[in-house]
């Protein structure tokens, strides 16, 4: 199978480049099926605590295109998806499932990094994206406002936006 980058050099050239310049300390390489891959170990700061993650990013064959889920897929390693249901499980949170976690055709749970509103052409990007779940799970474990709207349970549906600019808010930290 032609994997994207043996047919586009100038984006391959670019991933690097700007994953270089974004997580300087990433690590990447090809699977055995070729598709190219990131080892990336985001260290939020949540609530003035470290956290700790390790993401890994497996680029689709036919990088970029417009799928559900996107074409650079985001799987939890460090939480793992069972160390995730743990968190959730021993907050106080409801409801108790995850949001935003697909399986891909071998049944592996990876984060949904696709905003509808945008064409996401490169891992960083894609990067933003499970930063920004990253911070609405972390948040959302310890404030059921910000979970209900990170589930889309809340008044607001899931709204990313919302939530992100008014965090100091939903924790309570200003007033609404």
């Amino acid at each position: 199978m032609v994997q994207w980058y043996e047919c586009n050099k100038q984006l391959y050239d670019e991933e690097i480049r700007y994953m270089a310049e974004t997580m300087p300390n990433a690590i990447h390489g090809f699977l055995p099926n070729g598709n190219m891959y990131w080892i990336i170990e985001p260290h939020p700061i949540i609530g003035g605590q470290r956290k700790d993650w390790t993401l890994l990013a497996v680029y689709d064959s036919d990088h970029p295109h417009r799928r559900w889920g996107g074409s650079i897929k985001f799987y939890p390693v460090k939480p793992n998806y069972d160390e995730m249901l743990k968190m959730v499980n021993h907050s106080k949170v409801t409801p108790d499932s995850i949001p935003y976690l697909l399986r891909d055709e071998t049944n592996q749970i990876y984060i949904s990094t696709v905003n509808p509103e945008q064409i996401v052409i490169n891992a960083t990007t894609a990067l933003a994206n499970a930063m920004r779940w990253i911070t609405m799970f972390e948040h959302g474990l310890t404030n059921q406002k910000i979970w209900s709207v990170f589930c889309g349970t809340g008044k607001l549906g899931s709204k990313y936006s919302y939530i992100s600019s008014n965090i100091k808010r939903l924790n309570g930290e200003e007033e609404m």
